[in-house]
This record gives structure tokens, sequence and C-alpha cells, in this order.
């Protein structure tokens, strides 16, 4: 197979062919500095890249921890709402029974008053025969 030139390294040859031996020197040593640039900047990102690996690494372990806190806390939640239900229960029966006793409360407050009103119904009655004694 025969190398077919394009235009555009033609041009270049002819470009090239017409400097002399030290501009050729110097069009490599540039391009042996610009080589050696681009080679530091791509050892450069291979660290920068190494470094992100690593942080994506550490991520990966945070976030796997994470994910362990978030289903402790879930297993948590849900006996703390075991729990929340069971006081509600327990609530409830209290209030029921503090209801019953305010009933009982409120019936003996009741019957207070009526014993009241027969003592006093009794200490009239004492009083007039008291004086129906006496006289």
């Amino acid at each position: 197979m025969v190398n077919a030139k394009t235009a555009a390294t033609k041009g270049r040859e002819t470009k090239l062919g017409k400097k002399s031996y030290e501009e050729l020197i110097q069009i490599i040593l540039k391009k042996d500095k610009v080589e050696s640039r681009l080679n530091a900047q791509i050892n450069s990102l291979k660290i920068e890249n190494k470094a992100l690996q690593n942080r994506v690494a550490n991520f990966d372990k945070d976030q796997e921890g994470n994910v362990k806190a978030i289903g402790e806390l879930k297993d948590r939640n849900k006996s703390l709402m075991e729990v929340i239900t069971g006081n509600r229960v327990q609530i409830e029966e209290l209030n029921q029974e503090i209801n019953t006793y305010t009933l009982i409360a409120a019936e003996a407050r009741d019957k207070v008053k009526a014993l009241r009103v027969i003592a006093c119904i009794f200490g009239v009655i004492a009083f007039v025969l008291t004086l129906i004694l006496i006289f």
C-alpha cells in the first residue's frame, strides 16, 4: 500500500524542507518542551484521578454506613411506634378510669350534699324536740 500524502502533509514537508538546521532543532526542542509539559499534565491528572477515586471509595463507604444507620433508625422508629401505640392504649384506659372515678366522685359529692341536708333537718328536729321537752 502506498502512503498517500495529503496536501497538508506535503505543505508541511515543503515548509520544513526550506528551514535551516538550527530552525529545525528549535522546532524539535519546542515540540519536546510541549510534549514534556503535556506529559507533566497527564501525570498530574493521573494523580488527581487517583485522589478522586479514593474520595469516591470513601464516599461509598460513608454511604454504606449511612444506609446501615438509616436501617437501624427505621428499626428504632418501628419499636418506638409500638411503644407509642401501647402508651395510647394505656392512656385511653386511664382516661376511662378517670371518667369512672369522676362519676363516682360526683355521686359521692351529691350524697354528701344530701347527708348535709338530712343532718340539718335532724338538727332542726332535735332542736324542736328539745324546745318541746323544755316547755
